[in-house]
């Protein structure tokens, strides 16, 4: 059985996040989707749900994060998407993390989304 995958992610504006991403070119469905809520489909199997900050920390009951607890990665196409999405990334408002990894056969770039998420664009040659 293939089971979805839903990535849950605070926020502090959930607005600005989906224009943010949008703006990279991923698409939401609104069906699941609210004031407090946004979720963005990176594929019929796995979607970020971005929640509003008082909105996620209801679901566990702290007040917080306590730092860097993950790393996301998204798939690129080719490297020179893994360089488009990064530069989009950056116009849009995110901050480059680190340098360009490539690693046989593979090449990456990461950013810090708006609200401090990790992000890393990946494509691998196999």
């Amino acid at each position: 059985m293939n089971r979805q995958v839903f990535v849950n992610l605070p926020v502090a504006d959930v607005v600005a996040t989906v224009s943010f991403w949008k703006g990279l070119g991923f698409r939401f469905n609104d069906g699941y989707g609210d004031g407090n809520t946004a979720c963005m489909v990176l594929s019929p199997l796995a979607c970020v749900m971005f929640l509003h900050e008082p909105f996620f920390h209801g679901f566990h009951g702290t007040v917080q994060s306590l730092g860097t607890e993950l790393t996301m990665s998204i798939q690129a196409i080719s490297r020179e998407e893994v360089d488009q999405l990064l530069t989009l990334a950056v116009l849009s408002g995110a901050e480059e993390s680190g340098k360009p990894m490539e690693c046989d056969g593979m090449y990456a770039r990461s950013f810090i989304d708006p609200d401090g998420h990790i992000w890393e664009v990946l494509w691998m040659a196999t």
